[in-house]
């Protein structure tokens, strides 16, 4: 988009404001970062995902939950 239309990033200051610009860089980083992670639990696979799970769950048990949440988000979003 940015190469098309370059201006886009002086529209959406002048839409967002300073404080939305920021919640939107926030937010593109955020979902960038949840991709990335993503592509790797792709690579690792089923394998992975159950050795990832055990792991976490054996050593961190509240945070198994959230693994656990983030792969059922990535099968939802088609991305596994």
């Amino acid at each position: 988009m940015l190469r098309r239309y370059p201006w886009i990033l002086v529209d959406s200051w002048h839409v967002l404001g300073p404080r939305g610009m920021l919640q939107w860089a926030a937010d593109y980083l955020r979902f960038s970062a949840a991709a990335m992670w993503a592509t790797a639990a792709r690579t690792g696979g089923t394998t992975g995902e159950r050795l990832l799970t055990g792991i976490v769950r054996r050593f961190a048990p509240r945070s198994a939950l959230r693994v656990q949440a983030a792969y059922a988000e990535w099968r939802a979003m088609g991305w596994l």
